[in-house]
């Protein structure tokens, strides 16, 4: 197996967010997505539905916001974990 490059796991999910954690984990990726996709539809869909969400949809929007740069730290350290995995095996 190749070890995985930082430099294009951190290029990936800069441009792409948690899509391009599917480079670097895909576990991870999944996850993001999932909380992506329900803080966004709790944020923008819900108030229009119900104005009760009003007050909630900042926080929720807040969340699909801070997603990002969380992709890009997950990204680096799932590279990182994942590499040093591999040199423990070859060992």
């Amino acid at each position: 197996m190749q070890p995985k490059n930082p430099g294009i796991a951190l290029a990936l999910t800069i441009v792409f967010g948690g899509f391009g954690l599917l480079y670097s984990s895909v576990k991870y990726a999944i996850i993001l997505l999932i909380v992506d996709v329900i803080a966004f539809i709790g944020s923008v869909l819900m108030p229009m539905i119900d104005r009760d969400f009003m007050s909630v949809s900042p926080l929720l929007m807040m969340i699909v916001i801070l997603s990002w740069p969380a992709s890009i730290i997950l990204a680096w350290h799932s590279v990182k974990t994942y590499n040093k995995g591999l040199k423990r095996g070859k060992n």
